[in-house]
């Protein structure tokens, strides 16, 4: 039998975790003493993000996932359900972006962008939501950017997805407000604008709208400072969000 939710820790799902600001969301929730299910495609860099989290005394869960996989997502919401009995905050943060000229990338590769960029935060709400009906309660966080409310050029398959993530989550939002039921209510759903990472464009940039190339994580060395910045404001921001439920639900 499931124990009382509000006597357990809070569970966050995060994909992307691998690095930029999914890594350092995990680190920070994991210091806040919320456990956490990391999942990305590169194991390796996976167990390192749990090493950090681990270090917090919070329960860490790795599993690898390919989040285009509309299935393996659904098999990631339910072993983290599984293992913890409860799904409080899903995050939807995995993505790839691609610079070139539209006319010159590959039908395959702006396909690509498309497919994790946004089609992976579709799959990603599918998977959690029906958790959260369940509960009757939960956080949905989507990842976003400036570049889902402007355009520029070069990057057209990328502002497509984040557009397509900013139409998403309002969409959701008005569903979720349309129902008379008290989870309704208590359901979360917000995206958010976090600023372009300049140092990651200007490395593309350098190569040429000649030569496309995919960016396989946003800000790839959260080391630097500019990455370590903006990856604490993300944060900080999904924890009101966090402060919000829990004003909602009361305490976990």
């Amino acid at each position: 039998m499931d124990k009382p939710l509000r006597k357990q820790r809070p569970v966050a799902v995060i994909t992307g975790a691998s690095s930029g600001l999914g890594r350092a969301t995990a680190l920070e929730f994991a210091r806040r003493g919320i456990s956490v299910v990391l999942a990305a495609r590169r194991k390796e860099a996976l167990n390192k993000v749990a090493f950090g989290c681990k270090r917090s005394g919070v329960e860490v869960l790795v599993i690898v996932t390919d989040v285009t996989d509309e299935v393996a997502v659904g098999n990631l919401a339910q072993a983290a359900y599984r293992r913890f009995g409860r799904l409080d905050i899903w995050v939807n943060n995995a993505m790839v972006g691609m610079y070139g000229d539209f006319e010159r990338v590959p039908s395959e590769d702006f396909r690509k962008v498309i497919e994790t960029s946004f089609f992976g935060y579709v799959n990603g709400a599918r998977a959690a939501l029906p958790y959260f009906r369940r509960q009757g309660q939960g956080i949905l966080v989507n990842v976003a950017s400036v570049l889902g409310t402007v355009g520029i050029p070069h990057m057209s398959s990328y502002v497509a997805a984040k557009h397509a993530i900013v139409g998403f989550s309002d969409a959701l939002r008005q569903e979720r407000e349309e129902l008379e039921l008290g989870y309704a209510r208590s359901c979360l759903l917000r995206w958010i604008l976090p600023s372009m990472p300049m140092r990651e464009i200007t490395r593309a940039m350098r190569s040429g709208p000649s030569h496309p190339f995919l960016i396989q994580q946003v800000l790839r060395s959260p080391s630097s400072k500019l990455s370590n910045a903006t990856a604490t404001t993300f944060s900080s921001l999904q924890l009101q969000l966090l402060c919000q439920w829990h004003a909602l639900c009361g305490p976990a």
